[in-house]
């Protein structure tokens, strides 16, 4: 038989007490999160400092190339019998030696000095012009048939030794080779020129003018524009002295006679 509704049994009431006392604990206030006690947590551990990068090591930087030597110079007084020489001849070699010491390095296709250095025709071309010789072409194979076209031009068919076909070279001349480098269809094959000094007076050595990028000046190899040694190349190489002229339009005879020079 079931009880009345209104007799509750005392476990249940038990704990519908508990369950009202726990929500209405105090008036207006909800049991919630926020009202919970707070729950200290541990300090997070520091983060750990980020990887160190490699240093990189320098690199060793490899000292400069020095620049090659450059050819010698020389005074006009160093010259033996310099001042038996036509007055025209003197103007050209002075100009010659003052481009000497301009420290001008060898440059391919460049006839002016303001480009800091010339090649060899360009330096016979600018040379020339300078002095007043204005007809002289450009090219090295174009002064050779310049020269010889004036009959001007002396060929030498010896190697290595001075022989009589050097009987009329004077200080002033133009000296032509080939084979110093390959020139391609030029025919003829004419590839470097330059210009008789004469002989230096303290050793008798002969001296030329002009540019190069190799030759001899002073025993040593040098590049640019001053003065070499001149001397014939090998029967073993591959570069060949085939001869030297006059310049055409230029004075070798009005020098100064004997008698006026040692007054």
């Amino acid at each position: 038989m079931p009880l009345p509704s209104r007799t509750l049994c005392f476990p249940m009431a038990q704990s519908l007490v508990v369950a009202l006392a726990l929500v209405s604990s105090a008036p207006g206030q909800t049991l919630t999160e926020t009202n919970a006690p707070a729950v200290s947590l541990p300090a997070p551990a520091p983060l750990p400092p980020p990887p160190e990068k490699p240093v990189e090591k320098e690199k060793p930087v490899a000292p400069p190339t020095p620049a090659p030597p450059l050819p010698g110079s020389l005074l006009v007084t160093e010259l033996e019998g310099f001042a038996q020489n036509s007055v025209a001849v003197q103007q050209l070699l002075t100009a010659a030696l003052d481009l000497s010491g301009k420290g001008l390095v060898y440059k391919m296709g460049s006839a002016k000095p303001e480009n800091g250095g010339m090649d060899c025709s360009g330096t016979m071309y600018y040379l020339l012009r300078s002095v007043g010789l204005t007809a002289v072409p450009r090219q090295s194979d174009e002064q050779y048939r310049w020269a010889w076209q004036a009959g001007t031009f002396i060929a030498v068919n010896g190697v290595e030794a001075r022989t009589f076909e050097f009987a009329k070279l004077r200080p002033g001349c133009l000296l032509f080779w080939t084979g110093t480098y390959d020139v391609g269809k030029r025919n003829p094959p004419i590839s470097h020129v330059m210009i008789y000094l004469g002989k230096r007076a303290t050793d008798g050595k002969e001296l030329m003018f002009g540019a190069s990028d190799g030759r001899l000046s002073g025993g040593k190899p040098s590049w640019g524009v001053g003065v070499f040694d001149f001397r014939l190349p090998t029967a073993k190489g591959t570069s060949r002295f085939i001869g030297y002229a006059p310049i055409p339009g230029l004075s070798y005879d009005d020098a100064p006679s004997a008698n006026a020079a040692s007054k």
